[in-house]
């Protein structure tokens, strides 16, 4: 075997960064899911409140993503604030979706859809990684507070 192999792991042995989404739009929810996993990160989603708290209770996550809720929203974005007083402080952010009036020309109704534009998606991961860049950067000034200084 050559000194210069390199091999790189298989996603299931690295050690992705956890997001954690909260939607209850299923299209918002199944298409943001979908984009963080092809950008390597492991994402997990609630759908309720209820859900999204034992969730939180149950597993660890660097950044917790809540959907911003419409009127009929099953989420309370005070989820946000329980989430950040967990003993791993994630990161927390409200994901907004821009919501863009559709005119059909049979009917002459505004429809509401989700836009989701490709030339968005590369924000959005950094979006996701300097939130969790930023966090892991928090926890380590701490820990050098604490602990004096390296050198």
């Amino acid at each position: 075997m050559s000194h210069n192999h390199f091999e790189i792991p298989h996603a299931s042995t690295r050690s992705l960064a956890r997001i954690f989404l909260i939607d209850g739009d299923d299209t918002s929810r199944i298409t943001l899911k979908a984009i963080l996993e092809a950008g390597g990160y492991d994402v997990t989603c609630a759908t309720t409140t209820i859900d999204a708290i034992d969730h939180l209770n149950e597993s660890r996550f660097e950044l917790v993503l809540c959907h911003a809720p419409g009127p009929d929203a099953e989420i309370d974005p005070a989820v946000l604030s329980y989430a950040r007083f967990r003993e791993y402080e994630p990161a927390t952010a409200i994901l907004h979706t821009e919501k863009c009036p559709f005119e059909s020309e049979e009917d002459g109704v505004t429809r509401h859809e989700i836009l989701v534009e490709p030339q968005n998606i590369p924000d959005l991961l950094e979006q996701v990684a300097n939130l969790i860049g930023g966090r892991a950067l928090s926890m380590l000034e701490r820990e050098l507070q604490l602990g004096g200084s390296i050198g």
